[in-house]
């Protein structure tokens, strides 16, 4: 501010503080639904946060104190974020059009948000946030199935770099091609991982899973035969 008197301090730190929560968001997250990530004991006895095996979850007085913690995380810093980030991916429209009227401040106040993408793919910043709580939520809703859990964090990732390839949004040639190889990388290590688990244990949650896979693969394959067949048979004029 005293270097340059023209500096707009509010919008300068709105940006300072959006880019620091976008670095930081995933790690938030996971700091939030921590506690929530359990363990069962054998026979009836309870289960335990796995990062503090001595906190039983849903018993101890300390668990509550957790989930008031993450409660509390999540009402002040994580949601305001992500309510904030979406707000400004819906207002992105108004505010090129406020900008070229003059009047640019909006623009440059979300810069975090869009300076990255393309202008096509401007709302990238939302996809990289749904997949990133994907990724934290899924030791919650499995906590029961370490192989489950690598299943599901492949298929995010698989989609997830699908849509990049698809729709290149980085600004930078390199920059897309360097998602890609980290997020294939990502895939490989939790292949390594998952060859290290016990097949007994897995067996089970895998047959659910292949088996929602596959009928999922026969609609999609049986959807696309049929818009195939009505195309064919009703040419566009």
């Amino acid at each position: 501010v005293f270097v340059k008197p023209d500096l707009d301090f509010k919008v300068t730190s709105f940006n300072i503080v959006g880019t620091m929560c976008t670095c930081l968001g995933i790690s938030i997250a996971f700091t939030i639904v921590q506690p929530f990530i359990c363990y069962r004991h054998p026979g009836h006895a309870g289960s335990s946060v796995r990062s503090s095996p001595s906190v039983l979850c849903w018993r101890d007085g300390e668990f509550e104190g957790l989930v008031a913690l993450s409660i509390a995380q999540s009402l002040l810093i994580f949601v305001p974020f992500v309510a904030t980030q979406f707000f400004g991916t819906w207002k992105y429209r108004s505010f090129v059009a406020w900008s070229m009227a003059g009047q640019d401040r909006h623009l440059r106040a979300f810069r975090f948000l869009f300076s990255r993408f393309t202008p096509e793919a401007y709302f990238f910043s939302n996809f990289l946030v749904v997949r990133n709580l994907a990724i934290c939520f899924i030791p919650v809703l499995v906590s029961t199935s370490v192989a489950l859990q690598i299943c599901l964090v492949s298929l995010t990732l698989l989609v997830s770099n699908h849509v990049t390839l698809k729709l290149q949004p980085w600004r930078h040639k390199t920059s897309n091609e360097t998602d890609a190889a980290l997020t294939a990388m990502l895939l490989l290590f939790l292949l390594c991982g998952a060859s290290t688990l016990d097949r007994s244990m897995a067996v089970g949650s895998l047959k659910t899973f292949t088996l929602i896979l596959v009928v999922v693969a026969c609609i999609v394959t049986l959807s696309l035969f049929a818009m195939a067949v009505w195309a064919k048979l009703n040419p566009a004029p």
